[in-house]
């Protein structure tokens, strides 16, 4: 059976002169399906944005290339690296596509942007880099669906806040690329920072470099000091932040700074109209953290006041890799009735997770014949 084919021989770029819209836009196509792109702000089609959009699925023998245009020499150098990286960490291991190298060379522009999406992670790089970063950079249709125009509204003026209290540009890019078929093969947790990358990779007239924030998940991920530099060239370099600082770590750089008290948007669940619901294990967690690392939540404007250790009760559960976190906030809270709540929160989540591991073994003992 034949695979999905990333078309680069379709690839359409639009200018705010032609068909009287007042935005840029580059197109091609994946699985039959159109993958777009639309800022206000120049964007290029260059051959390494589909490359970072689509190769961990061909590395994974989900896609194949269709191309014309050949790719930058220092990007192909990195080519190999990437595959290493990505078979050590899931396995992927088909060969590299045969691409051609373009015959031209560029000049990386004096200028440094970041992804900015508001959260814990974009503010700490933001703090620690803001006498460097002339611009951030927020892609609708990775965090919040291109469907969803209210909330993108108001995440939109929240971060144009924050450019204009620091005195940054801010470059908005719309994306449907997340919603594409092939795209959805891969989870979003291996792919986010390709994503990102392909979008670095059409602002080469306003950016040269491109900060990425760090996560504190454990490889196997799509974010890794290891991997996000690779997917840079000889004209947009791309910059993981800081490894290894815990969450909480970075709550304590932010938590008495005005701009991120100003927008602070932490919740993935969009559980409510707000940017920040306050009542996901995420949300909860967040709150408890700034009141332990001694800030003030009344200051942080995207949260309600609320009653945590209650909301904390009304938890189900927390999930595995985030008892952890948990336990550092358990120690460092000072007020018995949220000090109670967590350790609520961990005992029902440690009991849960003993049983289901439990459960496991009985089930494989028993498909295995040996019980």
């Amino acid at each position: 059976m034949s695979l999905p084919i990333i078309d680069l021989k379709s690839v359409e770029v639009r200018t705010p002169k032609e068909g009287g819209q007042n935005y840029w836009e580059v197109s091609w196509s994946a699985g039959g399906e159109k993958v777009w792109f639309r800022s206000e702000t120049e964007l290029s089609m260059t051959s390494e944005s589909a490359v970072c959009a689509f190769l961990l699925h061909t590395l994974a023998a989900k896609t194949e290339f269709r191309f014309e245009q050949g790719l930058d020499s220092g990007f192909l150098e990195n080519l190999p690296e990437i595959r290493k990286v990505v078979r050590s960490f899931w396995g992927y291991n088909a060969a590299l596509p045969d691409f051609p190298v373009a015959n031209h060379t560029h000049r990386i522009l004096p200028k440094t942007g970041m992804f900015f999406t508001g959260g814990v992670d974009s503010f700490f790089t933001l703090k620690r880099n803001q006498d460097d970063v002339s611009s951030l950079i927020n892609v609708h249709g990775f965090d919040i669906s291109t469907k969803d125009r209210e909330r993108f509204k108001a995440s939109a003026e929240g971060i144009n806040l924050v450019g204009q209290t620091l005195g940054l540009d801010v470059i908005f890019v719309e994306t449907n690329l997340r919603e594409n078929t092939v795209f959805q093969i891969l989870r979003w947790s291996q792919t986010h920072v390709a994503g990102l990358a392909s979008v670095a990779h059409m602002l080469p007239t306003s950016v040269g470099v491109v900060r990425v924030a760090s996560s504190d998940v454990a490889p196997p991920h799509g974010s890794h000091p290891d991997l996000d530099n690779l997917w840079g060239s000889g004209r947009v370099r791309l910059l993981n932040d800081e490894h290894d600082i815990t969450r909480f770590e970075k709550i304590k750089e932010i938590v008495h700074w005005a701009p991120a008290q100003k927008f602070l948007k932490v919740c993935w669940e969009n559980l409510s109209a707000e940017l920040n619901c306050g009542k996901c294990e995420k949300c909860l967690r967040t709150q408890v953290a700034i009141k332990a690392a001694g800030g003030d939540l009344s200051l942080f404007d995207t949260f309600s006041e609320q009653d945590l250790p209650s909301s904390i009760e009304d938890l189900p559960l927390a999930r595995p890799h985030l008892l952890k976190q948990w336990r550092q906030l358990c120690d460092a809270v000072e007020e018995p009735a949220l000090t109670s709540a967590i350790e609520n929160l961990l005992r029902r989540s440690t009991t849960f997770k003993v049983v289901k591991q439990s459960k496991i073994k009985v089930l494989l003992k028993r498909l295995l014949g040996r019980s």
